[in-house]
């Protein structure tokens, strides 16, 4: 993973120290020295001759959503560029993750299979083991994801059980619309979740942060195309 962090204790290193069978301070080491070597021997995916998987996760009505506004400027740029697979999580349709014991998630995780089913095995899992990006467009929710959002993030630890080393060649980005502040703190959370714990690659000017408020008023923000079309160009890179 891209961050260790360690308590003065060491207490935070229990479960890894009991999985691997080494003390804590054991535990420590081993992570850090993982990630030194991880760091040394990194290679940014090149998309220079190959046309990218794109799969664009949301949870968002495309009657009133800026933020699926914003994601279709986006995508018209990549259009002959890249391969787009949309999820929708709307509804209900993905329950959010219940808290199995490390053996019960790792037995289904094996199998690309989670315990609570639904479209997170069914259309998901499958795509983001396929694709090379994923894209999350999240409007700003009292300064946080989505609830559909955040039940993605949890319920796609089972997937990364088995696939930790594809999830690390594989790039996340962001679009994040804000009816008035907050979209850092949005941002900050697809970090944490999609980079410093599912081990995503974290790509310079990974999220593109907006401010509308009123239905297609992102349309009117000054420079958003070009904003807009520069995603797709780093997103294509």
């Amino acid at each position: 993973k891209p961050l260790v962090e360690a308590t003065g204790s060491l207490y935070n290193f229990n479960t890894q120290a009991k999985i691997q069978g080494f003390s804590n301070e054991e535990a420590y080491a081993v992570s850090a020295g993982r990630l030194v070597n991880k760091l040394l021997s990194f290679v940014r995916p090149s998309g220079s001759g190959k046309v990218k998987d794109i799969v664009v996760i949301h949870a968002s009505s495309r009657r009133t959503s800026n933020t699926l506004l914003l994601w279709e400027m986006v995508r018209r740029h990549l259009q002959g560029k890249a391969k787009v697979t949309e999820i929708s999580l709307r509804n209900g349709s993905v329950v959010d993750c219940r808290g199995c014991s490390y053996e019960t998630c790792l037995h289904f995780g094996e199998k690309g299979d989670c315990f609570y089913g639904g479209v997170m095995v069914e259309k998901v899992y499958p795509a983001v083991c396929q694709g090379d990006v994923i894209v999350l467009v999240c409007p700003n929710y009292n300064d946080a994801v989505s609830a559909n959002i955040t039940a993605f993030f949890n319920r796609l630890t089972a997937l990364f059980r088995k696939e930790e080393a594809a999830f690390a060649n594989k790039e996340v980005y962001a679009l994040v619309v804000s009816g008035y502040s907050g979209g850092d703190i949005v941002a900050e959370q697809i970090l944490d979740a999609m980079n410093c714990n599912k081990n995503f690659i974290l790509p310079p000017y990974f999220a593109l942060i907006e401010t509308a408020n009123d239905p297609k008023s992102i349309l009117r923000n000054a420079g958003i195309e070009d904003r807009a079309a520069r995603l797709a160009k780093y997103i294509c890179i």
